[in-house]
């Protein structure tokens, strides 16, 4: 059972299948660089099910898991970590994903967050 460990660890399962001798041909253990475009998603994701005054306290705790891997998870819940308003946490998450600024709306609470989230091509 993988559960938190690959909350925590991303390339978790890719590590496993190296240790067991299978083949991992092309692959590699997500950096930070990956896992910002998979923060910005899980964010939308957030937006889209999530009751407002919570919303914060989701993307805290999954970096809180990311940075027992990745140093710049570390940096990332720092600029978070005493933030409640979602208007907030989503200029930095977009911040760290690059995003452009977009006119729609998702709700009132946070005006740059798009309606839809897709999750990232597998």
């Amino acid at each position: 059972m993988l559960g938190r460990g690959i909350v925590a660890d991303p390339g978790l399962a890719l590590a496993i299948l190296a240790d067991q001798g299978r083949p991992v041909a092309g692959l590699r253990e997500p950096g930070w660089a990956e896992l910002q475009p998979l923060l910005a998603v899980f964010w939308q994701l957030i937006i889209a099910h999530i009751e407002p005054k919570a919303r914060a306290g989701r993307m805290k705790q999954w970096l809180n898991y990311l940075r027992r891997r990745h140093p710049e998870a570390e940096q990332a819940f720092a600029r978070i970590r005493t933030l409640t308003d979602s208007r907030q946490v989503d200029a930095i998450v977009r911040s760290w994903a690059g995003e452009a600024q977009s006119a729609e709306t998702m709700s009132d609470d946070c005006p740059s967050t798009q309606a839809t989230a897709t999750p990232p091509a597998r």
